[in-house]
């Protein structure tokens, strides 16, 4: 029972971290994503071993399910924060604000997830309830990696000197300028922007 934890969660742990990686176009902020995520899990569990609370198979699907569903709120404050990071070229002040911009939609999402699956608590089924109060549990932890573990973490990113940002900031206006570095989203709009331009003249 217990391989089969360890399969599907390293499963769900490395499929996560490459989408990340591959979202964020960045090889270190993919891993520091996973780090308010993944310890969450490390603590919850960790209690339930200190305590011996026996693992049931309702317990151990929550693991990689909550990994899933947190990671969102990572994504949103990362994506906020590079942002963030490209206009103040300050890593505390880009935290922060990235703190104030994304916290209250992280929150309320976490809010609502978790009481649905608080709901589950109230099932006659043990596994079914013990799901239930895992999950809550897991998301309520996730939330405090997200709105406290991450922001520290990204706060203390070591400053680059004026030299490296000047260079980022030419590389981010030429990423700006040419269609080919931009993201597919954008190169969709851009092209849908200009046939209609044609369309336009035409």
């Amino acid at each position: 029972m217990f391989t089969g934890f360890w399969e599907s969660f390293s499963m769900a742990f490395v499929i996560i971290t490459v989408v990340m990686i591959v979202s964020l176009r960045s090889i270190k902020a993919g891993l520091v994503a996973m780090v308010p995520n993944l310890t969450p899990i490390c603590i919850v569990f960790g209690i339930l071993g200190w305590y011996q609370i026996p693992i049931d198979i309702g317990i151990m699907m929550t693991a990689s399910i909550a990994l899933g569903i947190a990671v969102d709120g990572t994504f949103h404050f990362l994506v906020r924060y590079q942002s963030q990071y490209r206009l103040t070229r300050n890593s505390a002040q880009a935290s922060r604000n990235s703190l104030l911009m994304t916290g209250e939609p992280i929150f309320t999402a976490a809010v609502i997830t978790g009481t649905g699956m608080l709901a589950l608590t109230l099932s006659n089924f043990v596994p079914t309830a013990r799901f239930g109060y895992m999950m809550t549990s897991l998301l309520v932890a996730a939330l405090v990696g997200d709105l406290v573990l991450l922001p520290c973490l990204l706060a203390l990113r070591p400053e680059k000197t004026e030299g490296q940002n000047a260079a980022d900031q030419a590389d981010s206006e030429q990423s700006a300028q040419d269609p080919q570095h931009a993201p597919h989203f954008l190169k969709q709009q851009q092209r849908g922007t200009k046939d209609q331009s044609g369309k336009a003249v035409a």
